[in-house]
């Protein structure tokens, strides 16, 4: 946690990423040679430190809700903090703000965030440059005008808090004050969201180049999809003359054939033994709530997404996937995933946003709640309720 800690270099190392990326896709390289090389520098450059990052965000968040166990923090204090961090959900939030205001040129948004994309890694999901009206229409408009200058909320220690975390660090022999532990806390969870913003845009910048070289092979998206990298990543390699349409085509006639062998395959969220995955029962699973807010709104699923209103609505997505930053620029009421945890991308999302959320609740859960017209989410008490 010193200031030459691990994590600041793992932030250095992703401004080399983002220069090696910059290089590439401006470079008059082939799309094979785009993809390996995007790849090839995102291994290096890209995903230990996305990972240190991932661990000191998730560390940062433990001492926060370790503050909070202990009565240092309360609930309140500890959701006022994330909504003053200054991570990329407050900035594209304040960006989409500015833009609708005319005070933020639309090249410059997408130059910072047209790259993401609802499923990081899935071709079928359109990004954000590829598809703006879907993921920032006006539709938000409908929700309170912002501010003119958006800004984050203030968040200061009392002089009593810091003495008591002082003497906490004293206790477990640690040589550092509390402004060391909350300067690392904010780097470390702000760091953590900057790495997935570089990280993403190395893989999503690749799927752009996979699908022109599908066009070059008339292959769809959706055959693109069944495609498996190593064989675009092993083309860079091989010097033998190849039919690459023949290629790619026999490799995803396998690879669908093989796709619709695992979707009549359903497995336990858990497997303990080998008999598990010929019977089991499909257990109730432990949510996370985020907040100790409480909203009655109607449910909108993910398949619905691009199609309904989200303002006011509880929204429903499996995973915790960063690409789907953009539904808290709609002004949604709630949201609950299939997927992640406590310290999920999801979940610190809706906590900067003062969102009442419900994160990885389970197939069962998900299945359900996600199938009514409207419900109540209830974080203080731990409840989900159907309405209707």
């Amino acid at each position: 946690m010193s200031p030459s800690g691990l994590w600041r270099d793992d932030l250095a190392k992703l401004d080399t990423l983002k220069t090696r990326q910059a290089d590439v896709m401006l470079s008059g390289m082939s799309s094979v040679d785009k993809i390996y090389w995007l790849l090839e520098d995102c291994k290096r450059w890209g995903t230990l430190p996305f990972c240190g990052l991932a661990r000191a965000g998730f560390i940062a968040v433990q001492f926060l809700r370790g503050f909070v166990k202990l009565g240092i923090l309360s609930k309140q204090d500890y959701e006022a903090y994330f909504l003053s961090l200054d991570t990329i959900t407050n900035r594209i939030g304040d960006d989409v703000v500015r833009l609708r205001r005319g005070r933020l040129d639309r090249g410059a948004f997408m130059d910072r965030y047209g790259h993401l994309r609802p499923g990081t890694y899935d071709i079928l999901s359109p990004r954000y440059d590829e598809d703006f009206d879907r993921y920032f229409g006006e539709e938000g408009a409908a929700r309170p005008t912002p501010p003119e200058t958006p800004t984050q909320r203030d968040f200061t220690l009392s002089a009593k808090q810091e003495r008591e975390i002082a003497e906490l660090l004293a206790t477990e022999g640690l040589p550092l004050s509390a402004r060391d532990v909350m300067t690392f806390i904010k780097s470390a969870i702000e760091g953590r969201e900057y790495a997935k913003l570089v990280f993403t845009r190395s893989l999503s910048d690749a799927l752009v180049e996979l699908e022109k070289l599908g066009k070059q092979c008339s292959l769809t998206r959706d055959d693109l999809s069944h495609l498996s990298i190593r064989v675009v990543q092993e083309l860079y390699s091989k010097l033998e003359a190849l039919d690459l349409q023949d290629l790619l085509k026999r490799e995803i006639a396998a690879n669908k054939s093989a796709y619709e062998t695992t979707r009549a395959v359903r497995l336990p969220d858990l497997i303990l033994s080998p008999s598990d995955v010929f019977h089991f029962h499909m257990g109730q699973h432990e949510p996370n709530f985020i907040t100790v807010g409480r909203v009655e709104a109607d449910v909108i699923p993910e398949q619905r997404l691009g199609s309904d209103r989200l303002a006011g609505k509880a929204v429903f997505i499996r995973s915790a996937d960063p690409g789907y930053d953009w539904i808290f620029s709609k002004g949604i009421a709630g949201l609950v995933t299939q997927f992640g945890g406590a310290n999920s991308h999801m979940a610190i999302r809706a906590a900067e946003a003062g969102i009442p959320a419900v994160i990885g609740c389970g197939q069962r859960n998900f299945d359900t709640w996600s199938s009514a017209e409207r419900l109540e989410i209830d974080c203080a008490t731990r409840m989900v309720r159907v309405i209707r």
